[in-house]
């Protein structure tokens, strides 16, 4: 009988030790220490998301009726949904934004004669977008976008 009074304490105390430690961490630091979380569900989901875009204004001399973003267009780009497009288009805002005309040289390069191949003229910007990443899935919009530059295939 005194074992299992011993064990209801420590259980108990394990339990309110857990809670404590959890929901404090989480409210002094925004920081979960594993194991032991605060069980907010999602809660280091990050709320203001900056990225880049790669906007298609024309195609083969014929300017789009609203331009789109490549991955918008997979009828006309192949790899238009390619998480490799993706990184390639990250990676040529970050170089611009740094003025690194080098690696935009070599990045512009790469896009133009890979995943624009099948076209013969390409007109399109790079802009750096801010979204809320729950307000975007829903409504599709954006918070602010910058154009960064314009080029043309």
């Amino acid at each position: 009988m005194r074992y299992y009074i011993l064990l209801q304490k420590l259980i108990t105390s394990v339990v309110v030790l857990y809670f404590l430690v959890g929901n404090f961490s989480w409210a002094l630091y925004r920081h979960e220490f594993f194991p032991i979380s605060s069980w907010n569900l999602f809660s280091i989901v990050p709320n203001l998301v900056t990225d880049y875009g790669l906007k298609i204004n024309a195609i083969d001399d014929v300017d789009l009726e609203s331009p789109a973003y490549i991955q918008d267009l997979p009828s006309e780009f192949s790899e238009a949904e390619s998480i490799v497009v993706f990184y390639v288009i990250q990676n040529l805002g970050e170089a611009i934004e740094e003025g690194d005309a080098e690696a935009v040289e070599l990045l512009r390069e790469q896009i133009e004669s890979v995943y624009f191949s099948s076209q013969s003229h390409v007109d399109y910007e790079i802009e750096k977008r801010s979204y809320y990443p729950k307000e975007r899935w829903n409504t599709g919009e954006y918070e602010e976008i910058t154009r960064l530059k314009t080029y043309e295939k």
